[in-house]
Parts: structure tokens; C-alpha cells; sequence
């Protein structure tokens, strides 16, 4: 039996199959890779003919920032709408991996004002290849308050025991 002509580009159902992927490889902390698998392949073209199955380079080149720039833009207008957030904490981490690549993360943390909910979101995740030296910390640090524009909410920042981070 002959495949049908897979989805457009700008089919709807195209772009939900492709949103539901990234998703599912989110979600599940899997490599972008996973879609390049034979079996994984033949399940969506099978349960699905007219999708077309993107590479791991086009999922985390032209996919993947799409969906980074959404939930960026979704998390700025949470914590920008003064009816809603004033004031902000930051907790920061550094680790090493087992090849002793650093790395960064920081994390946001609020109440909502109308409904008293604590939430959180990841505000940045920063490969490190700078010296962990307070200099570098504080200028990574800067730049996200910078970027989110968060210097003026910010309440505290909280970080791990590393000493590097006073």
C-alpha cells in the first residue's frame, strides 16, 4: 500500500503531532535522537500515515526555540503583571557532570497574589565554561536579572553551599 501525501508544513495537525513529540521527548527526558529510531518511526507513520516525522537536528534547531521562546514569553507576563506578582525569589545551582562540564541553573519562585499559589519555573539553564570564579558567577547572575528584568522584584536569592557563590 502507497503512503498518502504526508501533512504541509502549516497543516494543524502536523504542527500539534510535532508539539506532542517535543513533549513526550520533554516529558520523558529522552534525546532528541529518539525520533531517528526505526520502531519509533514506523509507530507514528503507522498511527498516523500523512505525518511526517522531523530529524533530532530539526527538532532542537527549529522546533525546540519556537516552543523556548512561547514559555519564555508565557513566564515574562506571569511575573511582569504587577496585579499579580510583586516580589520574586531566585534559587541558583551549579554541578558538574561526570566529564566536568559545569553547569547552571536558575529557578524562579513566587505567590501569586489573587490565589496565594506557590509557583516556580526554570528562568535558565547555562552551560558554564568560565572559571567558577564570584566574578563570572555574578556577571551570569546579571545578566538573567537583566534579561527577565527582575532586579527591581527580586527578594532573595538562595544558592547551594558552593563556596564560589558568596
Amino acid at each position: 500500500m502507497e503512503r498518502p501525501q504526508p501533512f504541509g508544513v502549516n497543516h494543524p495537525t502536523q504542527g500539534t503531532l510535532n508539539h506532542l513529540t517535543l513533549e513526550w521527548i520533554v516529558d520523558a527526558l529522552l534525546p532528541y535522537n529518539t525520533v531517528e529510531n526505526g520502531a519509533f518511526v514506523r509507530l507514528l507513520t503507522t498511527a498516523c500515515p500523512r505525518f511526517a516525522v522531523h530529524s533530532a537536528k530539526c527538532l532542537r534547531t527549529c522546533l525546540m526555540p519556537d516552543i523556548y521562546n512561547k514559555v519564555k514569553n508565557t513566564i515574562l507576563e506571569l511575573i511582569h503583571d504587577e496585579q499579580n506578582v510583586y516580589y520574586c525569589s531566585v534559587a541558583t545551582d551549579m554541578w558538574s557532570s561526570q566529564s566536568m562540564d559545569a553547569h547552571m541553573a536558575l529557578i524562579i519562585h513566587f505567590i501569586t497574589k489573587a490565589t496565594w499559589q506557590r509557583k516556580s519555573a526554570v528562568l535558565q539553564y547555562l552551560p558554564f565554561a568560565e572559571s567558577h570564579c564570584a566574578e563570572n558567577l555574578l556577571l551570569a547572575l546579571e545578566i538573567a536579572f537583566s534579561e527577565y528584568k527582575i532586579r527591581e522584584r527580586l527578594h532573595l536569592l538562595v544558592r547551594d553551599s558552593a563556596a564560589d557563590i558568596l
